[in-house]
């Protein structure tokens, strides 16, 4: 099954209708990355031109062709060659102590007017083991979207503990040390992704779509608490959600009409 195809919305929203191809904003946990990854190697396998690039620090890429540069009139014009070339591109301000510096939004936006390729993915995020729930970083970040679809990755494979005990440093609106048992803590997950002046609603409530994508599926039962748990989120707004295992790229968009 096709990870693009499940988690990549055709809207036909742009923000810039004569541009061709199509950019998409990718945040939430630590393996955003892999997700990128699997889905520039999908497209690559049917000749698509994919850009990578991020708003962090990171490590370089294991695999793949990586473009360095500040100037992003060099940038640009070094990519429309490597372009002639290779199918998947991952670009960087510059490499240092085998760190990558990421880019600002208004550059890559900048680039990305002036560049035509089939997909540019954003890996958006901050530097810190804490950042992957953070909410304040999100909401700076969509004040620059010019994306035509954003995917939160949500990572099910951490314990129910682990992500509890991460929002309850990010989440201290929420008072998280209420929540307690594991119906408590369900229902801090379900807060942090729908409330609307302290969790995530913002992000699924924009003129472009957002998908929630649940990895980590192991085995049926898992499965049917997710799909509660998906159907919880749906009434509370989230109209596209992804369930799944990544590692096996077992992905369905879940269809609720």
């Amino acid at each position: 099954m096709s990870v693009v195809e499940q988690l990549i919305i055709e809207s036909g929203h742009q923000f810039d209708s004569p541009r061709t191809g199509r950019t998409v904003a990718v945040c939430g946990g630590k393996e955003k990355s892999a997700l990128i990854k699997r889905m520039a190697e999908e497209l690559t396998r049917k000749n698509k031109k994919v850009l990578i690039a991020a708003t962090h620090p990171k490590m370089p890429p294991l695999k793949g062709d990586l473009v360095v540069g500040r100037n992003m009139q060099i940038l640009n014009d070094q990519l429309v060659k490597q372009f002639e070339q290779k199918t998947v591109i991952y670009i960087a301000k510059e490499l240092k102590d085998n760190r990558l510096s990421g880019f600002k939004l208004s550059e890559l936006a900048h680039l990305r007017t002036n560049l035509t390729v089939d997909y540019f993915f954003i890996e958006l995020g901050v530097e810190g083991k804490l950042s992957d729930y953070a909410v304040k970083d999100l909401k700076k970040s969509i004040k620059c979207a010019f994306w035509e679809q954003l995917i939160y990755y949500f990572e099910l494979t951490d314990s129910q503990d682990s992500i509890y005990n991460q929002l309850l440093y990010q989440l201290p609106a929420f008072n998280p040390k209420n929540y307690k048992t594991s119906s408590q803590k369900s229902d801090l997950i379900v807060a942090h992704l729908t409330d609307e002046d302290r969790g995530l609603r913002f992000l699924f409530e924009r003129e472009w779509p957002s998908l929630l994508f649940l990895n980590g599926i192991d085995g049926i039962a898992h499965e049917n608490r997710m799909l509660m748990f998906a159907r919880q989120l749906q009434n509370k707004g989230i109209e596209h959600i992804a369930l799944g295992n990544l590692s096996t790229a077992a992905i369905k968009k879940l269809d609720f009409s």
